[in-house]
């Protein structure tokens, strides 16, 4: 017997990560095209915020890209097994130009719903017929680590262009940044082209079953996997698309810089891929996926916020004849007085809101020893038109946190030298600055800290009182 010759470290290489070619081609063309979209992708709700969209129409923007991204999988898999994967890229890759060109020149944000479902084509269609490339050239015990790579050569350009795309939008102003990110897409499809024809796979056109047939086929444990699945992407999906908007608008980080927290983030994915990928092929994938979704949980509890906690709190607390209404200021669109004339709808709103209260409770925390920019914005919002504050006589209570030693007293303090010309009494005792609250909340909000729940309730029944004082 001949033994087979020695790999040279190329070789060794491209087996370890799967490199096969048509594997190669197809995931070299996501890639490709990646780098074009990703310039300008994640830009997209500043963009239509720019041509005029509000935060609700954005969010429901974010809700059409994942309702797509749901619905084109099935006949992106459908067109990939009756053309052929190659002819299948091709399509997926035209139609989506189409979106791009719309999306370039389209005068208003309604034309970006338009260039949405054309564009979606190349991101959601394509994934099944990568998925079944990587299925038809690679053996079973070779595919998590095709995968693997494919993923990665997917989100390199996450890595990248946001970068490029955030430094454009700061040179060029956010119209004239996304536009030209869409123009380097375009061409950047134009080479893609080329890659793609690169593919040969034999091809057999195979019956088409419909979706129900589909989903009979599938083993019980990759069914509640997939459910498993939405749910976790439902949640992620609902603060996705308005992320952009809550870094940029409430916590005024530049885009320039909120790109580079993009290439952070995922630079971090891409560490994580190759070793999982390796220690999958040993372990089996369940404890994995397991780890993931507790990831995922972790990372939304931990964004619970400590003052909306002490409000809800403080609601329960409450008196029988009195009722809290919390109110959360992140919907409240930024104060122009260009804008008074005909106001937005979400001033309208606040404002209306704020007139049919008894008295107005200011729950807050401190930043840089004043209050946050979102409680600033609202103040100006519900105290404008100018002699029309809807806080006019409203009896007013503070109550500042901070999970260190001063409990917002700054905060609290900004607050009092701000509201006197605009509102009704402010409650002068007893004063609460809630400190060191870091740990006084649990994973859904609920208080648990015995002695602040005393200060809470003592502090609520003054203000009740006040304004029942205040309204006879």
């Amino acid at each position: 017997m001949t033994p087979n010759p020695p790999q040279s470290k190329s070789e060794r290489l491209k087996t370890f990560l799967s490199l096969e070619r048509n594997v190669t081609a197809a995931s070299g063309a996501v890639f490709l095209l990646g780098l074009g979209e990703e310039l300008w992708k994640k830009f997209l709700p500043k963009y239509l915020q720019a041509l005029g969209a509000s935060v609700p129409v954005i969010g429901l923007f974010g809700t059409a890209e994942d309702f797509l991204d749901a619905i084109y999988q099935y006949p992106g898999g459908w067109i990939a097994d009756r053309y052929g994967r190659r002819r299948a890229f091709l399509i997926f890759l035209a139609l989506a130009c189409v979106g791009y060109v719309i999306y370039l020149f389209g005068p208003s944000w309604p034309f970006a719903f338009v260039a949405l479902a054309f564009a979606m084509a190349w991101q959601s269609m394509a994934s099944p017929a990568i998925f079944a490339i990587i299925g038809d050239a690679l053996p079973p015990n070779k595919r998590a680590m095709g995968f693997s790579v494919q993923s990665i050569l997917k989100r390199v350009p996450i890595v990248i262009a946001p970068l490029v795309g955030g430094w454009l939008i700061a040179k060029y102003g956010i119209r004239a940044g996304i536009r030209i990110g869409l123009i380097a897409t375009l061409v950047i499809a134009v080479a893609t082209v080329f890659l793609i024809r690169t593919i040969n796979i034999a091809h057999e056109a195979h019956q088409a079953i419909n979706i129900f047939g589909v989903w009979k086929s599938f083993h019980g444990r990759l069914k509640r996997l997939l459910i498993s699945d939405i749910f976790i992407r439902t949640c992620e999906g609902m603060a996705d698309v308005l992320v952009i908007l809550y870094v940029t608008d409430v916590l005024h980080i530049s885009v320039a810089r909120f790109g580079t927290l993009l290439a952070i983030l995922f630079t971090t994915t891409l560490i994580i891929y190759l070793p999982a990928s390796k220690a999958v092929e040993r372990v089996g994938r369940r404890p994995f996926i397991i780890a993931t979704f507790c990831a995922f949980a972790r990372m939304m509890s931990a964004t619970a916020t400590l003052a909306p906690c002490a409000a809800n709190a403080l609601a329960k607390l409450a008196p029988d004849n009195v009722k809290l209404n919390v109110t959360t200021l992140h919907d409240i669109s930024f104060f122009n007085q260009d804008l008074e004339a005909t106001p937005p709808a979400d001033w309208v709103a606040f404002r209306e809101k704020l007139q049919k209260s008894n008295g107005v409770l200011f729950v807050t925390p401190e930043y840089n020893r004043s209050i946050s920019g979102v409680l600033k914005n609202a103040i100006d919002v519900g105290s404008r038109p100018y002699g029309k504050s809807s806080f006019n006589g409203k009896p007013t209570g503070i109550v500042s946190n901070s999970p260190g030693p001063l409990g917002g007293v700054s905060a609290a303090k900004h607050l009092q030298n701000i509201l006197p010309g605009i509102c009704g009494q402010i409650l002068q005792q007893p004063e609460i600055y809630l400190n060191g609250v870091g740990d006084a909340f649990d994973d859904k909000g609920e208080l648990i800290k015995e002695p602040l729940q005393k200060v809470l309730k003592q502090y609520v029944d003054a203000f009740a009182a006040h304004v029942e004082k205040h309204n006879q």
